[in-house]
């Protein structure tokens, strides 16, 4: 209902006489209607509810004979104005320099141009691990405990009509003046982006390029900060860091290290594990099968001068065998293949003419990708 009135418009005619008199009557609908001038052919009928009515209009003539005819009101509920949604405003991006490790979030700028913000939520999208913050419901919050990175957060509200909006907000710790001082530079590496397709499902992760000048690297840190569940590290806290067992996603690690003087920098890599179109995938509406595979790999002499020997031992009795060698970049320096038949199968490889240093030896079958272990050549 926009209006609660409506007008009536009546007449009568006779032939050879005249028209004496009106009377408008209400025969059926919500008792709330108020006509007007009853005794008149135009009148307004008023305060009219959602609903139907029927009003009639009598008339009389000049020799006393009655004329009767009857008009229908419908009376609607206007449609409710839609709600807007409100608009979140998480703030202008932050910049701040260590030691300084705490920054302002102001989300004040939020509005509802039909009503009211009820509610205001902030959370941490992504960024290292350390913050904290000292409200996380009010509309302007602070976050303390930060360390070098970059780190996105998210404020979500809500009008007094449900409705949800959400901004985000970037802020970045850069590393204190002391780090970029003449007593040298600290400076995480790690690798450039990967991007590999199953089954592949391992690679390593290395800070072999990080330094820092005037001082000794101490720690090697990895950390996920993104990206799906599965996943194992061989290494979290060395250099050089095998990880296997990805899944389809893509995933961010962060390399955090720290050297003897307390300073600290850190570099991110991107995985991207992209599914394999030539892989027949299995029908989620088929019976699956799971074949428990008992399987295990053994490598030796550890460290070796010119001859390492390989055992595998899996269930999987027939099966091509690929093994490779990576040096501690993720090179491939080695490579050749092997046919299984039968659950154990022993080999070895010439690795005289390699230089000393750390590698990895890799072996893939059909069911097993990946499988890793750390050798050393003297």
């Amino acid at each position: 209902v926009s209006t609660t009135s409506a007008s009536l418009n009546g007449s009568a005619t006779v032939s050879g006489g005249k028209i004496t008199a009106y009377a408008w009557l209400q025969i059926a609908g919500p008792s709330t209607a108020n006509i007007v001038s009853k005794m008149a052919n135009a009148t307004t009928v008023s305060a009219l509810a959602a609903g139907t009515y029927t009003f009639e209009l009598v008339a009389q003539d000049d020799r006393g004979n009655l004329g009767r005819d009857q008009i229908t009101v419908n009376v609607a509920l206007a449609a409710k104005p839609s709600n807007l949604a409100p608009v979140a405003n998480a703030g202008a991006d932050v910049s701040v320099t260590l030691p300084v490790n705490t920054a302002t979030l102001n989300g004040a700028g939020s509005r509802d141009a039909d009503g009211s913000i009820t509610a205001y939520a902030w959370l941490k999208v992504s960024g290292p691990a350390s913050f904290k913050f000292s409200n996380t419901t009010s509309a302007t919050t602070s976050v303390s405990g930060l360390t070098q990175g970059t780190y996105v957060f998210e404020l979500a509200v809500q009008d007094d009509k449900g409705a949800l909006s959400r901004d985000q907000v970037t802020v970045t710790v850069a590393a204190s003046v002391a780090n970029q001082s003449s007593l040298g530079q600290i400076v995480a590496v790690s690798p450039k982006d990967i991007n590999m397709l199953l089954p592949t499902n391992s690679t390593i992760l290395t800070g072999e390029g990080s330094y820092s000048t005037g001082a000794k690297i101490v720690l090697y840190e990895w950390t996920k900060l993104s990206g799906p569940y599965r996943f194992n590290f061989r290494a979290g806290k060395s250099k050089v860091n095998p990880i296997i067992n990805l899944q389809e996603g893509v995933y961010e690690f962060e390399l955090k290290i720290t050297d003897d003087k307390g300073r600290t920098a850190t570099s991110r890599t991107k995985i991207t594990v992209g599914a394999n179109p030539n892989l027949t995938a299995l029908s989620t509406s088929s019976a699956l099968t799971v074949d428990y595979l008992k399987e295990d790999l053994t490598i030796y002499p550890v460290p070796t001068e010119d001859v390492l020997n390989f055992s595998y031992q899996s269930n999987n009795k027939e099966e091509q065998l690929t093994v490779r060698i990576l040096d501690v970049s993720g090179r491939v320096v080695m490579q050749n293949t092997h046919s299984k038949n039968g659950e154990f199968y022993a080999s070895k490889m010439n690795v005289s003419h390699l230089k000393p240093g750390v590698y990895f030896f890799q072996l893939d079958s059909k069911k097993v990708v990946g499988k890793m272990k750390k050798f050393i050549k003297k």
